[in-house]
């Protein structure tokens, strides 16, 4: 078991799959070391999933000519943005209906289609009334992140070389050189979602810090996530980075909102090097031989898990 798990650490691990051991250590076992896959089915209309996919598709595709050419997208460009988003959106559509064999243009699809236009030019509108945010220059869509750390695991003669990896919706580059991750959610995601100190930092940067490392909540997910972002950007790019920020699609108008990762650096280490810690105690927690492999206490997070009919919730 332990030599399968170092095996997934050192291929490929994902935030969203390091959430999943701290949310319930038995579907991380499921879906990365016996490597259960649900089969696929024929919808008759899209999911949610694949309304978030559409967006954040239309959206890539709008932008991606400024990312090709290495042009900012400035106030003047938001117009004829707009104008394209319906064919963008629809384009999106028709992917989604192949690719999940779900019928044409039925009634509920439709609706999605609509929904996800207005939600594509409400955001391409809120770029201009965000003040300071235009002109933006993209350093890259759909961004490969990567980073290895090295750990020590007790027992072994080599560091275990883990390798971290996903994909940024969009980096952006900001006037002073620095680097932000901007990561899209679909659902609704509020400001005070991304403080893990708390209301007025009542928490201390120990606290949070253990919030991070352990808590499975969606709050310390999204932080999560966001922090190993900015850790990966940090190994890909080779350039300092900023904040990073989730633009919440149900929460258009708060703007950007950032993940306060101060308390990461507060005892006076650089990002990076308090970052790579970090992880590595997330590591050695999952190769722990007295860790069991456990369900989670959350009976919420067992209602769209694939494998519910395997574990028998």
């Amino acid at each position: 078991m332990l030599a399968a798990l170092r095996g997934v650490l050192e291929r490929n691990i994902s935030p969203s799959r390091l959430n999943d051991f701290l949310a319930c250590s038995l579907r991380f076992y499921f879906s990365k070391v016996a490597r259960f896959h649900e089969n696929d089915a024929v919808e008759e209309t899209l999911e949610a999933s694949s309304f978030g996919t559409m967006v954040h598709e239309a959206l890539e595709n709008l932008m991606q000519p400024f990312a090709q050419d290495a042009r900012s997208i400035t106030a003047d460009d938001i117009p004829e943005l707009i104008r394209q988003a319906p064919a963008e959106v629809q384009k999106a559509l028709r992917q989604e209906e192949t690719e999940k064999h779900a019928r044409a243009d039925e009634g509920l699809n439709h609706v999605y289609g609509q929904v996800a236009t207005r939600l594509v030019v409400r955001l391409l509108e809120s770029l201009t009334e965000q003040p300071g945010l235009l002109p933006i220059r993209l350093f890259g869509l759909e961004k490969e992140l990567a980073a290895t750390i090295f750990v020590d695991v007790p027992g072994q003669p080599e560091p275990l070389a883990v390798r971290l990896f996903g994909f940024a919706d969009r980096v952006d580059e900001m006037p002073d050189g620095r680097l932000r991750v901007v990561d899209y959610k679909s659902g609704l995601v509020k400001r005070n979602d991304l403080q893990l100190r708390g209301y007025r930092d009542r928490l201390t940067p120990a606290e949070a810090t253990e919030r991070l490392l352990l808590e499975a909540s969606s709050s310390a997910d999204k932080v999560r996530q966001l922090w190993l972002y900015r850790l990966m950007l940090a190994h890909t790019a080779q350039r300092e980075t900023a904040e990073t920020a989730i633009l919440s699609l149900r929460n258009i108008d708060e703007g950007l909102l950032s993940a306060d990762l101060s308390f990461i650096t507060d005892g006076g280490q650089e990002f990076v090097v308090a970052s790579e810690e970090l992880v590595r105690k997330i590591v050695l927690r999952i190769l722990d031989p007295t860790e069991p492999i456990r369900k989670t206490d959350d009976f919420t997070k067992c209602e769209h898990c694939p494998y519910r009919g395997i574990c028998a919730r």
